[in-house]
């Protein structure tokens, strides 16, 4: 099986570390580019709870957006679990705990700041500042939804299967519970492991509610945004993505049939090929960054 990472028609870097600005934790980035001369447009791509840059078929669909002439990037927020000698395990559970999303949107907006500053080593002659776009997946489609309202760099929007309600869970019993304990636990079915959450995502969220509700900030969103969504999204349910509405004229939603929450990916992720109904959310996501 040829390897993701060893394609010799595309430029690869992987491990840059940005040093986290609210903390001692890091940020890795990796890149994927054709390197042709031409002035490639940039995706930024940010994962989802419990997920990782290199999870499942995400190292695939950078693959497949760079030969499709695009400058693919993508990062491990700070506080997601990993490390950087560890990007492919939950080895800082600790840090997993005290993430917040005004951490996530901090990071993120970090890793941007990265791509238009002269210590980013992608040759000038290849990339295109003024198409840049950033693409989430489910805890992150919530995310790049709400970073794009607030940055003017940002020209378009991709919500694989995004949250639309980061509370939509938490009742009034669960919070209450949540606060006398300090930190409830979620299993991860694939790790098996315990992951806690500290009660002070809840306590940021409504801190910084205007800034992190997804569903008036896709409204406020001056920039095209597309949702794409699964009908056999057993995570998130397909009706959720009714509830979005846009301002944009350019703004949309797609379902893709028999997608489920990860568009049939999954991890570990073997083999070359991707699933019809990823390269259906590729295909889609191209149309609204063009």
């Amino acid at each position: 099986m040829k390897s993701l990472l060893a394609d010799s028609t595309l430029v690869f870097k992987d491990d840059i570390r940005l040093k986290s600005t609210h903390s001692e934790k890091f940020n890795v980035l990796d890149y994927r580019y054709q390197k042709n001369n031409e002035k490639k447009p940039i995706i930024l791509f940010l994962h989802g709870f419990k997920g990782f840059k290199d999870w499942g078929h995400f190292n695939a669909i950078a693959q497949d957006f760079a030969h499709r002439n695009f400058i693919f990037i993508k990062v491990n927020i700070s506080h997601n679990g990993t490390s950087p000698e560890h990007p492919l395990d939950f080895v800082d559970l600790e840090a997993f705990g005290k993430n917040t999303l005004s951490k996530e949107q901090k990071d993120f907006r970090q890793a941007v700041d990265w791509i238009f500053s002269e210590e980013n080593d992608i040759p000038v002659d290849e990339m295109d500042l003024n198409r840049f776009y950033i693409m989430g997946h489910s805890r992150g489609g919530g995310g790049v939804i709400n970073y794009a309202v607030s940055d003017g760099r940002v020209k378009g929007v991709s919500a694989w299967a995004p949250v639309h309600d980061y509370a939509a869970k938490w009742t009034e019993e669960g919070k209450k519970y949540w606060k006398q304990m300090g930190t409830i636990y979620v299993l991860n079915g694939r790790t098996k492991q315990n992951m806690p959450l500290g009660f002070e995502t809840v306590e940021d969220y409504f801190a910084h509610q205007k800034a992190l509700e997804v569903l008036p900030n896709a409204l406020r969103c001056e920039v095209p945004i597309l949702v794409l969504h699964g009908d056999d999204d057993a995570t998130l349910a397909v009706e959720h993505v009714q509830q979005f509405k846009f301002t944009h004229p350019a703004s949309r939603i797609h379902v893709i049939p028999g997608a489920n929450h990860v568009f049939n990916g999954k991890h570990p992720w073997e083999g070359d090929a991707l699933p019809k109904e990823t390269l259906e959310a590729i295909e889609e996501t191209i149309k609204i960054f063009e």
